[in-house]
């Protein structure tokens, strides 16, 4: 195969990877239990989504990495050596050895994107129109309460009437969350958030009329669907992102592109909209938080019972990290931790902190703060150097929407596409600060 048509296969492969990222077709090959019993930390799966990655990768072969990202090569290599080291200390190898595919295939994919053989503006709107069809989906989810198992498209059954579900109970019954085609519906928000800011930055080359309607469909789907999530880390990521974006503006006196002025005022009409749809289920997802309930009304039992869960993960961390400081209990681990230090527990009831960044800690240990540095330095200098740009600010709306996520939930670790959103994510940022062709 000549050259030419090596490079057009793997860049259309890079292309069907973050189309498909969503997607969540898999193979299960063995799953551990944990007193006889099977919960979802233990499944040991190949993605068919990581499959077109290894492809993509071995296309490609090196990495061409621009100047001012080829300080990102080390702290890379580093943290999968941080990986290797913390498996071989793991409580469960076969678990931690057969998390670190995923870990592979996420930075795989992070350095597809960062090559400067990629086209950004193509790369961002794969990621984009992947997107639309997990959005009708969800529409269809929260109208009708239900959702059907199709297992080559990796999805799930899904009623709101039933036990164990993700829904949202208000004065008149539950509603079933958006998941999309993604497990969770903070997940689906979270690639919906990303998404969003991505055609932010597409909208700045929008100079026609045409231009303007391409974006609108997208547009008014992911910034609709985004509420129906009615996830609480996802808005406030996008909240962080934009305010950030605006904050930078004014601080470098960089203004707005008029050519976005259409995307912005379309969002947010389409979110006021949606909002006063679902008001009642919205407020819900906040009052236990704002004071205005006590969690003892059936509306606001959920939201008490939810928010009680993700401070009560709080509680056995220093049990779990403090088992291993230096070397941590090994990737994917942390489940196996709780069931180690508090047994003869449902196997459902062990799940991971909810925070990322301590999640990947307490898994990875001390070590892999090494490698952490090395990155939020290089990342330091390359956005100091370019944040007057357009390119650098929108790498700024991308992390700054990611951190509040990483706070308050654990999928951008624990979970293959959580580590997947976080690398597409981190080299979009890390390609528009290095002015990348778009």
């Amino acid at each position: 195969m000549s050259d030419t048509k090596r490079g057009f296969f793997a860049e259309a492969l890079v292309f069907a990877s973050l189309f498909f990222l969503p997607f969540q077709t898999r193979w299960i090959y063995h799953d551990l239990t944990v007193g006889g019993e099977v919960w979802e930390y233990g499944r040991l799966s190949v993605y068919a989504v990581e499959l077109l990655i290894l492809v993509a990768l071995a296309l490609r072969g090196r990495p061409r990495l621009s100047s001012s990202l080829s300080s990102f090569v080390k702290p890379a290599v580093l943290f999968f050596g941080t990986l290797l080291i913390s498996t071989s200390f793991s409580q469960s190898i076969p678990l931690a050895t057969a998390s670190l595919p995923h870990f592979a295939a996420a930075l795989g994919l992070f350095f597809l994107v960062a090559d400067e053989r990629t086209v950004l503006r193509r790369a961002a709107w794969a990621f984009v129109a992947g997107l639309v069809i997990p959005c009708g989906l969800a529409w269809y989810q929260v109208v009708t309460g239900t959702s059907p198992a199709y297992s080559w498209l990796g999805l799930a059954t899904h009623d709101a009437a039933t036990l164990g579900q993700s829904v949202v109970e208000t004065a008149t019954g539950r509603i079933l969350r958006g998941y999309g085609t993604l497990p969770h519906p903070n997940v689906f928000g979270g690639y919906l958030a990303v998404g969003l800011i991505l055609l932010g930055w597409l909208s700045r080359r929008a100079r026609t009329t045409g231009a303007h309607l391409l974006m609108a469909a997208p547009t008014v789907l992911i910034a609709s669907s985004l509420i129906i999530t009615f996830s609480r880390s996802a808005w406030l990521g996008v909240a962080v992102g934009f305010g950030s974006l605006a904050v930078a503006a004014l601080v470098t006196r960089h203004s707005v592109p008029h050519q976005a002025i259409p995307f912005v005022s379309l969002s947010l009409l389409v979110v006021l909209i949606t909002l006063f749809v679902f008001h009642s289920a919205v407020f819900t997802r906040f009052s236990v938080m704002g004071g205005f309930s006590s969690g003892t009304q059936p509306a606001a039992r959920l939201e008490a019972k939810s928010i009680e869960e993700r401070f009560g993960s709080y509680a056995a961390f220093d049990d779990v990290i403090f088992t291993n400081v230096v070397m941590g209990v090994g990737p994917g681990n942390y489940t196996v931790a709780l069931a180690t230090i508090f047994p003869n527990m449902p196997a459902w009831s062990y799940q991971p902190i909810h925070n990322a960044l301590l999640l990947a800690l307490a898994e990875t240990g001390l070590i892999v703060l090494l490698p952490a540095v090395k990155f939020l330095l290089a990342l330091h200098r390359l956005l100091r150097e370019t944040l007057t740009t357009a390119g650098g600010l929108f790498a700024v709306t991308l992390v700054a929407a990611l951190l509040p996520i990483a706070l308050l939930d654990h999928y951008l670790w624990s979970l293959w596409p959580g580590l997947a959103l976080s690398s597409v994510a981190v080299a979009f940022a890390l390609k528009f600060s290095s002015g990348a062709r778009s």
